[in-house]
């Protein structure tokens, strides 16, 4: 059935040289003829043009570097230009500055990604007139109009960009990587789906660019006469609009489409207040902000219930009268259509092997690449037709990981009920029933371990382990927990690096559970709990279970009085005792929670303030300690500057995208088997301490193009590095690397907060700050106890106020 199912999905290209009714050289000299538009309009140089038809994967990205220095070089010279020009016309819009909504984008030096900080928006002080770049100013009204209305949570701005490059790499991103698609994996896809892209192809370029600024918003309907902002004052509207409309790329909202709340936040504060005045009056107030007023308004039309006519609507009459009103106000309202945008959200999902959920992430993140002139390692690209065989593989798993969506927006959702569990436990019955049916199938055919992530079965797993495990629990359903954890241990292909904590919660459930029933299961816990920690899994007897596994084994040991063969077989796992550094000052006090719930020290004198970390650090500084406040980073950057060879091997399907920062399969147990031999050798080599050109070379290499590379800061000098790599020593850092290449993301957290060391002694010491309420987790003290094994000096500083103190020792003295 299977077979029959690839057939009809597949399509030889050779015997009918289309797919799916589209043919290949029509799109490419479509296309061909697009880009020589866009050239034109865009007075780009043919040497700048980046080819889509016949498209070199690798070329995309060895070129983009030179490329876009060549056009931001460009484009700041015609703003310089037009800037000029404005200054001597108009002495108004040299006074006037363009301010926009943006979502500044702020590098994090913790893994080298980047991180989101939404700035308040202000109000837009100019517009677009012509694709020259020339901006007028705006009336007082249209002024007025633009401070009333609030964040746009859903638009996209970046810094140092202005509308023209805007368009210019949005609608390139977004047609790059579509065109890979359709040449890779065509077979994917269905007849209306390639004809959506053929109407695409057929737009205008104002269109075009219209069509990719609605799609990269997050989803809601939108206010047409919002949208001119989005094209030259010198297009007209309506006739794109019109155009799109007709390509059934976009649809108009009618009253059952739209969605309340979209209709609301897309009026002006005005005219919000005559929608209230005409149909809310006396339900809701007109004091207050914006948002104030749009949720009075949802609290007052859900209240009353819904009576459909006929069995259509789906709204109240109140609903239906307030839409009304918008839709008259507002005007037209449209939308990408929906079928169209879960189109194009599948060929982008498809495009990174689901790294990103929602296809406007991917444009987002090209564009940041480009306008930040982002570097990455110069990898081999290759796109591998064996992730998904054929459609069916693809929506299987598509469904697949929306339950793991839905499920998680459940379980964070909301806080911990019983009734919340239950539900879960209910709805995911079925599909425990359709896991146990999928683990069972024959997946030798698969080329790699690597790609059984993109199956049902993976999912399901996970879906299984991260939800459905933990609400048994919550239930206190113990049987079927333990009978569950059984089924997971027993298949041997899927989340194997969560083997440790599946053991350790089934001993602890037959130990404690189980065992008031029957003390038969103490004994099958004890035996678990040699199996468990003789099993060689992904991060073998070093993982963060072992140790609960190897105390409960002695503790059972002891309580039935068995002989201590096995416990003396196994090395004991049980870390030292930990080093308490205790300061008592009475410059500091301890401050109340800062805005985001971190503890603050403020400076008595000065009222600086400081966190415990920054403190802590001037305190080694004073005793001649060198250090960084780096947590897990240090480690990470040692990682990657000795590792990077062997991360960015040419392996078949782990480089498919032009701006990976890690293969693929890092962080699962494939990526340590499938370089097996060169990871081991690497490994001995750092035990050997015969390493340290690996990081002086790489650092050399990569350093003056910042190349971002997961888990490398470039903020650490490279002599430091080489200093703190000879205080810690190659055997410890080789047992450390080993966990790494088993399973990367789950050593990326618990770390120790400060690394300190003194070059001339060839001492290291990580340092966890702690405070009178900190409390340490389970991870942060199995990272501890496996520095301590490792043979690192790990400690933890404890901050106290001089007056706490005071307050302990009267205490003390007051019970004598």
């Amino acid at each position: 059935m299977e077979d029959k199912i690839d057939s009809e999905d597949r399509i030889d290209s050779k015997e009918k040289g289309e797919f799916d009714e589209v043919n290949l050289n029509s799109i490419n000299s479509e296309k061909n003829k697009e880009e020589d538009k866009i050239d034109s309009e865009y007075k780009i140089d043919s040497k700048e043009k980046q080819e889509f038809g016949e498209i070199n994967l690798n070329s995309i990205h060895s070129e983009k570097n030179k490329e876009e220095n060549n056009i931001s070089r460009r484009y700041s010279e015609t703003s310089n230009t037009t800037n000029t020009t404005n200054t001597t016309n108009t002495t108004n819009t040299t006074n006037t500055t363009h301010k926009s909504n943006r979502n500044v984008l702020k590098k994090s030096t913790r893994t080298g990604a980047t991180r989101k900080v939404v700035n308040k928006p202000q109000p837009i002080k100019q517009k677009f007139v012509q694709q020259s770049l020339d901006f007028v100013d705006i009336t007082e009204e249209e002024e007025e109009e633009e401070e009333a209305l609030e964040i746009e949570e859903n638009e996209i701005y970046y810094e140092h960009i202005d509308n023209y490059q805007f368009h210019h790499y949005s609608v390139r991103s977004f047609e790059e990587f579509v065109r890979i698609i359709l040449q890779s994996e065509f077979y994917l896809f269905l007849d209306e789906e390639i004809q959506w892209w053929k109407n695409y192809t057929n737009l205008s370029l104002t269109c075009k660019h219209l069509f990719v600024r609605l799609y990269i918003r997050k989803y809601s309907w939108v206010r047409q006469s919002k949208l001119q902002r989005f094209i030259p004052v010198c297009e007209n509207l309506n006739e794109c609009v019109e155009e799109l409309l007709k390509s059934a790329l976009i649809h108009e909202a009618e009253i059952e489409d739209i969605v309340l709340e979209d209709a609301l936040k897309e009026l002006t504060l005005t005219e919000l207040k005559e929608v209230v005045k005409g149909t809310l009056s006396k339900k809701v107030s007109l004091k207050g902000k914006k948002s104030k007023i749009i949720a009075s308004i949802l609290r007052v039309v859900e209240k009353l219930p819904n009576y459909p006519k006929f069995g259509v609507s789906t709204k109240n009459h109140l609903e239906v009268s307030v839409i009304e009103a918008c839709l008259k106000l507002g005007g037209r309202f449209v939308a990408v259509d929906k079928e169209v945008w879960e189109f194009f959200d599948l060929v982008y999902r498809v495009f990174t092997h689901y790294g990103e959920r929602y296809g406007q992430n991917v444009i987002r993140e090209s564009i940041r690449t480009k306008v930040e002139n982002i570097n990455f390692m110069n990898y081999h690209i290759s796109r591998s037709g064996n992730v998904f065989p054929n459609r069916q593989s693809l929506m299987s798993y598509d469904s697949a990981i929306d339950h793991i969506m839905r499920f998680t927006f459940t379980y964070y959702s909301s806080s911990a009920s019983w009734i919340k569990h239950q539900n879960i436990v209910k709805s995911i019955e079925p599909i425990v029933k359709l896991w146990r049916n999928e683990i069972k199938l024959d997946y030798s055919g698969y080329p790699s371990s690597y790609f059984l992530r993109f199956t049902p079965a993976h999912a399901y797993t996970k879906l299984i382990s991260t939800y459905y495990v933990p609400s048994l629990a919550a239930l206190e359903l113990y049987s079927e927990e333990a009978e569950i954890l059984a089924d997971l241990l027993d298949q041997t292909k899927f989340l194997q690096s969560e083997r440790g904590r599946w053991w350790s919660r089934l001993c602890l459930l037959q130990d404690q559970h189980l065992s008031k029933d029957n003390v038969k299961f103490r004994n099958l816990s004890y035996s678990n709990c040699v199996n468990a920690l003789r099993e060689t899994i992904g991060n073998g007897i070093d993982s963060e279970s072992a140790t609960e596994l190897y105390d409960r084994m002695i503790v059972i040991e002891n309580e039935l009085k068995l002989a201590k063969r096995e416990s003396r077989k196994l090395k004991d796992l049980r870390p030292p005792s930990i080093d308490i550094i205790t300061l008592v000052n009475d410059e500091t006090y301890r401050a109340e929670m800062n805005a985001i719930g971190k503890t603050q020290l403020v400076i008595r004198a000065t009222k600086e303030k400081l966190t415990p970390e920054e403190y802590a650090l001037q305190h080694f500084k004073k005793e001649g300690w060198k250090s960084y406040h780096s947590e897990v980073e240090i480690l990470t950057t040692i990682f990657a500057l000795t590792f990077l060879d062997i991360l960015f091997l040419p392996l078949p399907g782990i480089f498919e995208t032009p701006f990976q920062t890690h293969p693929l399969d890092l962080g699962t147990e494939v990526f340590y088997q499938s370089r097996k031999f060169y990871i081991d050798t690497r490994l001995k080599q750092i035990e050997s301490e015969d390493f340290i050109h690996y990081v002086q070379t790489h650092y050399t290499e990569q350093y003056p193009k910042r190349t971002n590379i997961i888990g490398l800061s470039w903020e650490f000098q490279l002599d430091d590095l080489v200093e703190i790599i000879d205080c810690i020593g190659g055997a410890a850092l080789s047992r450390i690397f080993k966990l790494f290449c088993h399973d990367y993301f789950s050593y990326n957290a618990g770390m120790p907060d400060l690394c300190i060391w003194k070059p001339s002694e060839k001492v290291c010491k990580f340092i966890k700050v702690n405070t009178k309420v900190d409390a340490l987790s389970k991870r942060q003290l199995n990272w501890i106890g496996f520095l301590m094994r490792c043979g690192i000096n790990a400690q933890i500083c404890l901050l106290k106020d001089k007056d706490d103190e005071q307050q302990r020792t009267q205490r003390l003295i007051s019970t004598l």
